[in-house]
């Protein structure tokens, strides 16, 4: 934890210059049993007639077995202990892909296969996800699909009341309880009041635009994917908001133009991939931003971020990490920056 705290203060004082005016305490959460998503390697040897079934190295193509995964939550650690000897029986193994592990309203297993796979191995599937309680999902060349077509996979945002649906390849926060708290947190230092229109960028599903909703009196969540534009509209419609509204773009490019945008906001959240929010930020003083909350999975990008923020008169009001993946050194953060 002192190494991630460091890590962050060093790379905003390297690429910024600044320091935040208070530092957070650390938000953390399970330190094992809290991953509720998981991607298993599997890789026919065709010269050994052996199928090899774990993780993938650190930046190699090497497949490490496991006996136990210790981060996942308890279903996924009962469900991936059989996996390896339910794949490595089946009667043509060189038809899998990889498969993926999900857990939240329900378990979900997605086996990804190159060909069709035969009568015997699919029943044998089958039964195994009927046996664990989980759903069973397939994927060929086209998108994933649950073998049962009412199945419906999502999770739950207990503080809001709020149940938002996925699919498997949809990006999700694989830390539940660190999910809940960081969003938790993010809300109490935007301090949104109901009057105001907050803008959520990289929305994805709606994760921090929907609990906003229930606070505020507009919320605008934008997205680069339009399969998650879509997902998020209807996680709204199902969840009764009709105050949350959802647009496609490209958030690489201007911003202040969009239609969506002429109105401007008065409180933006951002939680963007690693490489940052560059141009998203070199926008906020034209949004009419007085607060900005910036979730990051990278102090890198963050922090030369924040120096763009610096330079538009934005001060560095708070910041802290966030230990989204305990027993690893990645490194999350929030900051908040209000206008000076």
């Amino acid at each position: 934890m002192a190494l991630k705290q460091r890590t962050l203060q060093e790379q905003l004082q390297r690429f910024a210059g600044i320091e935040p005016e208070e530092w957070a305490a650390p938000l953390v959460g399970p330190e094992f049993g809290y991953r509720r998503r998981a991607r298993i390697a599997v890789r026919w040897d065709a010269r050994a007639r052996r199928l090899d079934v774990g993780f993938r190295a650190s930046a190699s193509q090497e497949i490490v077995a496991f006996d136990e995964c210790l981060v996942l939550v308890p279903p996924l650690q009962t469900i991936a202990r059989a996996l390896p000897a339910l794949l490595q029986d089946f009667r043509k193994p060189e038809s899998i892909g990889h498969v993926e592990l999900f857990h939240g309203t329900a378990s979900a297993l997605l086996l990804r296969h190159t060909t069709a796979l035969v009568d015997e191995d699919r029943q044998r599937l089958a039964a195994f996800c009927s046996a664990h309680q989980a759903q069973l999902w397939l994927q060929g060349a086209e998108q994933p699909l649950p073998v049962e077509p009412a199945a419906e996979l999502g999770y739950s945002l207990g503080d809001w009341q709020l149940t938002l649906a996925y699919r498997p390849g949809d990006f999700v926060q694989v830390n539940a309880p660190m999910n809940e708290s960081m969003i938790r947190q993010a809300l109490d230092w935007l301090a949104p009041t109901a009057d105001e229109r907050v803008l959520d960028l990289f929305c994805g599903l709606g994760n921090f635009s929907l609990p906003l909703a229930r606070r505020v009196a507009r919320v605008v969540g934008v997205e680069g994917v339009a399969a998650m534009v879509e997902r998020a509209g209807a996680n709204a419609l199902a969840n009764g908001l009709g105050n949350a509204h959802f647009f496609q773009a490209d958030l690489s490019k201007a911003l202040a133009e969009a239609p969506w945008a002429e109105q401007g906001f008065t409180a933006v959240l951002l939680d963007p991939p690693r490489d940052g929010a560059f141009e998203a930020v070199r926008e906020m003083s034209s949004l009419g931003a007085r607060r900005v909350v910036y979730v990051s999975c990278n102090p890198a990008t963050l922090a030369r971020d924040a120096g763009e923020m610096a330079r538009q008169g934005y001060r560095l009001k708070r910041a802290g990490i966030l230990d989204m993946f305990p027993q690893t050194a990645h490194v999350e953060a929030m900051a908040l920056f209000e206008a000076g």
